[in-house]
């Protein structure tokens, strides 16, 4: 288990999630999910998922999953914009008491997706 960093509550809370917990972490095996399905992602970009987490540029709803949310932001690295996506998992007043706030997911995001996704989601938050 890796910590990324706590939850900004207000942001969250804006874009209508309900916040029962502040840390954000992301499990051994969704590293794992993330080198096997995600190649060439986890390595160069690890050290930017708590900047998508503190900071992102837009939040989508997950309508597929409840207490669940999209997160984008773009980067700027090596003079080349690099768009990362995560999917945050919050926790809920259901799950065991031992459950945090988790990364199911750690993604580059293409132009053509990201329109894709501006279309198809529902955007809780736009900060770009």
């Amino acid at each position: 288990m890796t910590y990324v960093g706590s939850v900004q509550r207000d942001l969250y809370e804006r874009a209508g999630f309900t916040i029962l917990k502040d840390d954000v972490i992301i499990t051994d095996e969704r590293v794992v999910h993330v080198e096997l399905r995600h190649p060439g992602v986890w390595e160069p970009y690890r050290g930017y998922l708590r900047e998508v987490v503190d900071h992102p540029d837009r939040i989508f709803a997950d309508d597929d999953s409840a207490n669940t949310a999209i997160l984008v932001k773009a980067f700027v690295i090596n003079g080349k914009t690099v768009r990362l996506r995560a999917t945050l998992r919050f926790y809920a007043a259901s799950d065991p008491d031992d459950y945090v706030n988790s990364i199911l997911s750690y993604q580059t995001l293409g132009d053509k997706r990201y329109r894709r996704m501006r279309n198809n989601h529902r955007t809780l938050y736009n900060g770009e």
